[in-house]
C-alpha cells in the first residue's frame, strides 16, 4: 500500500491573536494614540489642562476682593462732612467706583490720586520751590459731562499689568481730592476748590483696619 501523505499544519489566522506558538509569525492590530488610562499624549494634555485650570481657580478665589460702596463725588453726599472725614479701608483685591452724577445740579470736577503733603494743601500743582514730599499728583477722572454718568473703577493690587495701572502698598494712606470748585470755569483750578471750601477729599488706608468710629486711627498691623 502507498504511504498517505503526511497532512500540513494549518495557516495562523490572520489578525489579532493572543498567543502562539513559539516562532510563529503573528499581526496584532492596535491604535498607535494613548489608551483611556490616560498615558498617552492626549491624555498627559488633558490632565495638564484640568490640573492648570484648578490652580487658576484657586489663585482667582484668594485673590478676590469686595466692590466697595462707590464713592459719588456731589455736595450732596454728606459722607463728606463725617467727624475725622470721608475714611474707607481697602483691602488689596479690592474695587472702588468713582462716581460723578450726570443729570440737574451738575457739579464739575477733577479728581486726583496724591499723597498725604497735596490732600493737607488741597493742591496738586506743583509750588515754587523744591516739590514736595510724595507721588506726583494722578488725573483719575474728569467730570465734565452733565448729560450721564460718569464713572472710574480702581482697583486695589499690588502689582498691575498694566503699564497706566495704580499700585497700592498694605498700611500705606492714599487721598483722593478735588482742587476744581464745581463749576466748568473752575474746572481746572490747582489749588483750594471743593477740597478746601467743602472737604471734599477721601482717604484710603489700604490694607488696614478701622478700630473704632471715626476719628480714631486705623487698628495697629498684627
Amino acid at each position: 500500500m502507498r504511504p498517505r501523505p503526511s497532512e500540513a499544519p494549518p495557516l495562523p489566522r490572520r489578525g489579532r491573536s493572543r498567543g502562539g506558538p513559539a516562532g510563529s509569525r503573528v499581526r496584532v492590530r492596535g491604535r498607535l494614540r494613548g489608551s483611556r488610562g490616560g498615558r498617552g499624549p492626549r491624555g498627559r494634555g488633558a490632565m495638564a489642562g484640568r490640573a492648570a485650570a484648578l490652580l487658576v481657580a484657586v489663585l482667582g478665589a484668594g485673590a478676590a476682593g469686595l466692590s466697595l460702596e462707590p464713592v459719588v463725588w456731589h455736595t450732596g453726599n454728606r459722607r463728606f462732612q463725617d467727624d475725622g472725614g470721608y475714611v474707607l479701608y481697602p483691602q488689596i483685591g479690592d474695587r472702588l467706583d468713582l462716581v460723578c452724577p450726570g443729570g440737574a445740579g451738575y457739579e464739575y470736577y477733577k479728581l486726583y490720586l496724591v499723597g498725604g503733603a497735596q490732600a493737607r494743601r488741597c493742591q496738586v500743582q506743583a509750588p515754587p520751590g523744591p516739590a514736595p514730599p510724595g507721588p506726583a499728583p494722578t488725573l483719575l477722572l474728569t467730570c465734565d459731562r452733565p448729560q450721564r454718568d460718569v464713572r472710574f473703577t480702581i482697583k486695589f493690587q499690588e502689582f498691575s499689568p498694566n503699564l497706566w495701572g495704580h499700585e497700592f502698598r498694605r498700611q500705606h494712606d492714599y487721598y483722593i481730592i478735588t482742587t476744581s470748585d464745581g463749576t466748568p470755569e473752575g474746572l481746572e483750578n490747582g489749588q483750594g476748590g471743593a477740597c478746601l471750601t467743602r472737604a471734599m477729599r477721601v482717604t484710603l488706608r489700604v490694607g488696614q483696619r478701622e478700630c473704632g468710629p471715626a476719628p480714631s486711627p486705623p487698628c495697629p498691623s498684627p
